[in-house]
């Protein structure tokens, strides 16, 4: 076995349990594994083991997967078996992530500085039309309980020069403060009711979800860039400040390198596209509908994952049968059944592989 200081438990592959032909019996475990790039390892059970290392004896659960590689001798051992370290031979690295990784993040640290970068060579401009006319907006009032963090916020974009005070502007819009999830203030001005509506807007079409799955095929590993406050990486040309640093820096903790990654409410990895399993869970939670609007909250939450439902609109018809004008709500057998069966469509849903447009295509009609 190899000695793996990263490896909370103990492992065996099922292909060296089959030939040593072990007289220990499989148990049930409800144990679940995960690589550390999040590839998810199958666990077929656990065997209690008779341990013996020169005076030590001990009985240890192992567990059984489904994998290839080395038999791993993890944490929940090496806490009960005091070894001699001159005798180990070979020691799996327990570094937070690969190596390969590592190098990688290593190599390009200056775009994970924790500080505000600037995009190079080229700066934002807004256009308005013509005659349009200037609005201003007085501040609207914020929770007390948000007032002090705001300020705060407020000095920090000065200090930093993302923002600047002015003795008087012809334009102003209210700010939006957001809370983040680490309690943290994300201010946001709401630009809808002044520039917005008299901008020149540069159309520009972005791809949709089915577009950018489909490149997805014959991929390994996957990896989310988080922007480290993305907007305030352009800076404003003289004339746009009014209405209101390619040097960019990557936010190093909501960036992930893994071989899965949850991306817009589904799972990917090199087998295909899942469903999020909480989003399947709220979903299958869901009480019957008892008005319009929960029926169709309902039916907009079930048709994101319509591509994994097949003969999915056949099954709604007697919830969409609802939804036309002038039918009065009655929730009968017929909907509560549609219902449940629809529920219980996504739970058996199975994975979406990658297009791989090398592949034979089949047309159901």
């Amino acid at each position: 076995m190899e000695i793996d200081t990263g490896a909370s438990v103990s492992t065996m592959s099922e292909d060296t349990y089959k030939e040593y032909k072990s007289k220990f019996r499989i148990e049930p475990t409800s144990a679940k594994l995960r690589t550390y790039m999040g590839e998810q390892i199958p666990v077929i059970g656990r065997v209690i083991v008779n341990v013996n290392y020169k005076k030590e004896n001990a009985k240890l659960p192992l567990l059984i997967v489904k994998r290839k590689g080395p038999n791993l001798l993890g944490r929940d051992w090496l806490n009960k078996l005091r070894l001699d370290w001159k005798d180990i031979f070979s020691v799996v690295g327990s570094d937070n992530q690969p190596s390969d990784l590592n190098v990688i993040l290593e190599a390009n640290k200056e775009v994970f500085k924790d500080e505000l970068g600037t995009v190079k060579g080229m700066k934002a401009k807004i256009y308005v039309d013509e005659n349009a006319v200037p609005k201003y907006f007085k501040a609207r009032p914020l929770p007390y309980a948000l007032k002090n963090k705001v300020e705060m916020e407020l000095k920090r974009l000065e200090k930093e020069g993302q923002i600047q005070q002015v003795e008087f502007s012809d334009w102003a819009a209210p700010i939006v403060p957001v809370v983040k999830e680490n309690g943290s203030i994300r201010i946001c001005g709401d630009y809808k009711v002044t520039v917005n509506a008299v901008s020149k807007l540069d159309n520009y079409l972005i791809p949709k979800t089915e577009d950018l799955y489909a490149t997805l095929g014959g991929g390994q590993e996957y990896t989310k860039l988080d922007l480290n406050q993305a907007y305030q990486q352009i800076e404003l040309d003289d004339d746009s400040k009014r209405f209101k640093r390619i040097g960019i820096r990557l936010k190093k903790q909501k960036c992930v390198f893994m071989a899965e990654v949850v991306y817009l409410g589904f799972k990917i990895n090199k087998h295909g596209i899942y469903p999020v399993e909480s989003k399947v869970e709220a979903i299958d939670k869901a009480p019957s509908p008892t008005n319009v609007t929960e029926l169709k909250a309902y039916l907009g939450m079930l048709n994101y994952y319509n591509r994994f439902l097949p003969n999915l609109s056949h099954l709604l018809k007697p919830l969409h049968v609802l939804l036309q004008k002038d039918i009065k709500l009655n929730w009968e057998k017929e909907q509560e059944k549609a219902f449940i069966e629809s529920k219980q469509l996504l739970k058996s849903t199975s994975v979406l592989v990658h297009f791989d447009p090398k592949k034979e295509i089949n047309l159901s009609m």
